[in-house]
């Protein structure tokens, strides 16, 4: 009884081994190299499609697609460069990245996707014949198909709980594996113990792939959050000068480069020095956060991707990139509305507030430098006073 416990011991662990072949490591690089592209492809999505509300909708479409491309060129790499026939036992990178980014993509379209590859490849499986399919394995793959098209589903709708919670992760890490190598039965005659050794493959790269990820994630989330405290106005919580400065001219130069249109409003509150001097410097501040608030909500409803600084006492900015001229406009003429609204009592008065704006826009051909789009809102500001 002991020499046959230890024996198939034995067999496995030969059968581990064979499993983890050193390409294995090389495929898992490459993973990441992949992932680091997809990244790339979807900020550039969002960067291009920020500033329209009907593209954003589509930026989620192509989203659900750049998993799969990253799973058919990982394919591809394989079949380039390997002469021997060991596509199955690397299943498991294509699974990886379609579990990876099925979390932190988080679209319906790539369940949908990978729900359609699922479904070829057992239909492909079931007609080629490659090998004679017992109805036991033709039950089980079925079942793994019908049962891995549920798992994404409930991973997909759950990402963000699964994300933050380990013991969701391997909860769905073990269905997930279990799910599609059950479906990929239907491809080959896998013995108990390569089954086993498969979905233990996926459980040890996607678990060196989830931490790696926590920890970059956790790195850049402490950079932004750090940065973030740097360039904000520590009474507002708007963008500072200096954030303002650096975006302003960076910008600039971009839409000089790209011929993209550059947007730039100025505003300041109508006679706060004397408001400010009549009721006390505390009544300022919670002017200045009234209409700060005020601004910025109008700002996010307008969906035209805008930032919002204050440049220095009660002036502050706004720099509109790929703007629209009507939406620009319009948002404009709201916020002017909204400040109006704003009521705020004092002493048994009602306090009601103003402001003065002025907006352009980068004009290629005759602007030399940042300088002079400051200098023209400025002048409109002064204009609307």
């Amino acid at each position: 009884m002991l020499n046959s416990i230890l024996n198939t011991i034995d067999q496995f662990l030969d059968v581990f081994i064979h499993v983890f072949y050193a390409s294995s490591f090389e495929g898992l690089f490459i993973v990441f190299g992949l992932i680091l592209i997809c990244y790339i492809a979807v900020g550039m999505l969002d960067e291009n499609f920020i500033q329209n509300r009907k593209l954003q909708r589509k930026t989620a479409v192509i989203a659900g697609f750049i998993p799969l491309m990253a799973v058919l060129s990982l394919q591809m790499y394989w079949r380039l460069t390997r002469v021997d026939n060991f596509g199955l036992y690397e299943s498991n990178l294509q699974l990886i990245l379609m579990f990876y980014f099925l979390l932190m993509f988080n679209t319906k379209v790539q369940v949908y996707v990978d729900s359609g590859l699922a479904i070829v490849l057992a239909v492909f499986f079931i007609c080629d014949g490659a090998y004679k399919l017992p109805i036991a394995h033709l039950i089980l793959g079925i079942f793994g198909l019908i049962l891995a098209i549920i798992v994404m589903f409930i991973i997909q709708r759950n990402a963000k709980k699964i994300v933050s919670s380990w013991y969701l992760k391997i909860i769905s890490v073990l269905c997930f594996a279990n799910a599609w190598w059950l479906m990929l039965i239907l491809s080959k005659d896998l013995t108990v113990m390569m089954y086993i050794a498969l979905v233990l493959k996926f459980i040890v790269f996607i678990s060196v792939v989830l931490i790696i990820n926590q920890i970059v994630l956790k790195r850049w989330n402490n950079y932004h959050k750090m940065m973030d405290e740097i360039n904000r106005d520590f009474l507002t919580g708007t963008f500072n000068r200096e954030a303002f400065n650096e975006d302003f001219t960076t910008l600039f130069m971009e839409s000089i480069e790209n011929n993209f249109s550059l947007a730039f409003v100025m505003f300041d509150i109508d006679n706060f020095k004397s408001f400010n001097d009549t009721y006390g410097h505390l009544m300022g501040d919670e002017v200045l956060k009234e209409v700060t608030k005020a601004v910025q909500d109008e700002l996010n409803r307008s969906y035209l991707g805008g930032k919002l600084y204050r440049l220095g006492g009660e002036e502050f900015g706004m720099l509109i990139r790929k703007h629209e001229n009507e939406r620009t406009e319009t948002l404009v003429r709201k916020i002017g509305s909204r400040i109006h609204q704003i009521d705020i009592k004092k002493d048994n008065s009602d306090i009601h507030l103003s402001i003065s704006m002025g907006m352009t826009m980068v004009h290629v051909d005759s602007d030399v430098n940042a300088r002079q789009i400051y200098d023209r809102a400025d002048g409109f500001v002064y204009y609307s006073k």
